[in-house]
């Protein structure tokens, strides 16, 4: 599916970096903020999020060797060696696949980044038409909800955007543009209650055991649940009421999972 979002703001320079990303990797998709507020604020009406001054992109790779050929003649910055520059703005290229060991990467001794999902986030990506004929893929809103589930337990100790970026995402489930799915769907709003910001996360977790392998839908449970869960909740440093409905979200989500796995089961 395509979307119309030659109305998203770009500056130039957040344009070409993209533009050249998209030309340079045919194959990559867009990741981090910018895929967010496409989702979040394109999509689902809701207030921009704090954007970060890079792009990421995530790009599909056999071997290290691989992903050497792939940014070769790029200018490159120093710490990770997945951060490189195009014309002054940071370009980030997060490599998955024949690399990974246990969904880890290791792009410089001692620098690990968990790519848990990335797979499957590629199989389930939606495109965004940008103005002047750019065209990115991004993950799903499914996809990029589980991505972050999985940021924010591998990088919990060190940020709390991720937690921020999570309830965003979760709270786009119900709105805007995914809000007539959300009402479409008698059997999600009967078995949550028909409370509105829960029918989305509800519906998205219930997606989860279709998508990924067992052991992955496992850890995105555990992560979502008890004082996991309730972390997230208290990294927002959001008023109660707030705090509340946010922790509501997160809880239908792990619902969604627990429906849909005893699906199964039975």
């Amino acid at each position: 599916m395509t979307y119309d979002m030659s109305e998203f703001a770009l500056t130039n320079r957040e344009w070409h970096v993209m533009d050249f990303a998209v030309s340079r990797f045919p194959d990559a998709f867009l990741l981090g903020s910018y895929a967010r507020d496409l989702h979040t604020h394109g999509l689902a009406c809701l207030p921009l999020g704090r954007r970060t001054v890079d792009a990421d992109f995530a790009v599909e790779v056999a071997t290290e060797g691989n992903f050497s050929e792939l940014v070769e003649g790029l200018t490159p910055l120093s710490g990770t060696g997945l951060c490189f520059t195009v014309d002054g703005f940071q370009l980030d290229l997060i490599p998955f696949g024949g690399i990974e060991s246990e969904g880890i990467i290791e792009p410089q001794k001692g620098v690990t980044l968990d790519v848990t999902g990335m797979r499957e986030a590629h199989e389930h990506t939606v495109r965004f038409a940008l103005r002047d004929e750019l065209v990115v893929r991004c993950p799903d809103l499914t996809a990029l909800i589980v991505l972050k589930v999985i940021a924010w337990d591998y990088r919990q100790t060190s940020t709390t955007k991720d937690g921020e970026d999570l309830d965003l995402l979760l709270q786009a489930t119900s709105s805007g543009e995914y809000e007539e799915e959300v009402w479409a769907d008698e059997e999600s709003g009967d078995l949550v209650g028909w409370q509105p910001h829960c029918i989305g996360p509800f519906r998205v977790g219930r997606r989860v055991p279709e998508r990924y392998a067992p052991d992955v839908v496992a850890r995105i449970r555990k992560i979502v649940d008890g004082d996991s869960a309730e972390a997230i909740v208290a990294s927002l440093q959001i008023q109660p009421h707030f705090e509340e409905l946010a922790r509501e979200r997160i809880l239908a989500f792990a619902s969604g999972i627990d429906h849909a796995l005893e699906g199964r089961d039975s």
